[in-house]
């Protein structure tokens, strides 16, 4: 018995699905997230250099100093895709990162 109906997917099935996924997140990110949008231009790339999985893997990293600093300098508003409004709560961890949290359903 599975958990859920994507377990049992075929791997290529599943691979083009997560791709997708992936794909949508990315347009959402260039069109919705300051953040995302200043790191593609810092590096002269743009959404459409992430179309195949090696453009993806060009993407640069944001890496976990960057985000406190940023999160600092500029607010959380800065990185999200969303208003934070529209967020179901913000936790603060001791990093101190701040980590949004949608209303969707948690998997948790």
């Amino acid at each position: 018995m599975f958990h859920n109906t994507l377990e049992s997917q075929a791997p290529e099935a599943r691979r083009q699905a997560q791709w997708q996924l992936v794909q949508r997140l990315v347009r959402k990110a260039a069109r919705s997230s300051r953040e995302f949008r200043a790191r593609l231009a810092a590096t002269g790339m743009g959404v459409g250099d992430a179309q195949t999985p090696e453009g993806f893997a060009a993407l640069p990293p944001l890496r976990k100093k960057r985000l406190i600093a940023l999160q600092a300098e500029h607010g959380l508003e800065h990185l999200l895709t969303c208003l934070p409004g529209s967020l179901g709560r913000i936790y603060q961890s001791p990093g101190p990162i701040f980590d949004p949290e949608g209303r969707g359903r948690d998997s948790w």
